[in-house]
């Protein structure tokens, strides 16, 4: 799955993935999602971690694409 959150309000963008996630629960997650900042990459970054997933950004010109893996848990 593939989200661009550049024009996205950030409140918007971790209820998106919370739905996602916990949709996926239990189940093999990939989701890239492109950002603006740096900032908003730790934000999500935390997000998933909370939900017991690993993230990976890579810079990509004037953007980044942040890498989201792994099984989340239910809460």
């Amino acid at each position: 799955m593939e989200i661009d959150a550049r024009e996205l309000d950030m409140q918007d963008l971790l209820k998106k993935l919370k739905e996602n996630l916990s949709f996926k629960c239990g189940c093999d997650v990939s989701i890239d999602i492109m950002l603006n900042t740096t900032e908003e990459t730790r934000k999500v970054s935390a997000f998933a971690a909370m939900s017991g997933c690993k993230t990976k950004t890579d810079k990509k010109g004037e953007y980044y694409i942040m890498h989201i893996t792994g099984t989340p848990c239910c809460s």
